[in-house]
C-alpha cells in the first residue's frame, strides 16, 4: 500500500471592498406618562389607567408605523420599536394622539409631535451605524366638572 499525502491548493479569497452605508438605522420607540389634574391643576396620584394612546411615527413625510398602547398602573405605556433607514436630510416625526379621555377628565392636548432632525441623528452616528430615538410624551388630563 502505498498512501500519497496531497495537499490541497490553497485559495485566498479575493479582499471585498466593504460597501459603505448612505443611511443611518434609527430605531424609535416612545414613552409617555398620564398624569390627571384636578379643576385648579394640581396633580394628582392617580393615573389614567387604560387610556388609549397612538403613535405614528413618520419618515420625511411618507414611510409610517402606526402603534397603540393604554396607560398602565404605573402611569405609562411603552410604544415598541419601529426602524426606518434614515438618508441624508431626511427628519422622522413622531406624533402621538390620546384617543380619548378617561372617567371625567379630557386631555389638555390630543395632539402632540415631536422631530428627530437629520443633523441630531448625524451628529451623534454615522453612515452605516444605528441610533434610538426615544422621544417622551406627556399627557395631562384636566377634570373640569363643577361640584
Amino acid at each position: 500500500f502505498i498512501s500519497v499525502w496531497i495537499s490541497g491548493c490553497e485559495y485566498e479569497f479575493p479582499e471585498t471592498p466593504e460597501i459603505k452605508k448612505d443611511y443611518v438605522e434609527v430605531l424609535c420607540c416612545a414613552w409617555i406618562y398620564g398624569h390627571l389634574l384636578d379643576k385648579n391643576n394640581n396633580n394628582l396620584k392617580e393615573f389614567p389607567i387604560g387610556l388609549p394612546i397612538k403613535v405614528d411615527f413618520i419618515k420625511d413625510g411618507g414611510e409610517r408605523f402606526t402603534l397603540q398602547c393604554a396607560i398602565d398602573k404605573n402611569g405609562s405605556c411603552f410604544i415598541s420599536y419601529v426602524t426606518f433607514k434614515l438618508y441624508k436630510e431626511q427628519p422622522i416625526e413622531a406624533v402621538m394622539t390620546v384617543q380619548g379621555g378617561y372617567r371625567d377628565y379630557d386631555p389638555i392636548r390630543t395632539v402632540q409631535s415631536r422631530t428627530l432632525t437629520w443633523e441630531t441623528v448625524i451628529e451623534h452616528s454615522d453612515f452605516g451605524e444605528r441610533y434610538l430615538w426615544e422621544p417622551r410624551f406627556d399627557v395631562y388630563l384636566q377634570n373640569n366638572t363643577i361640584l
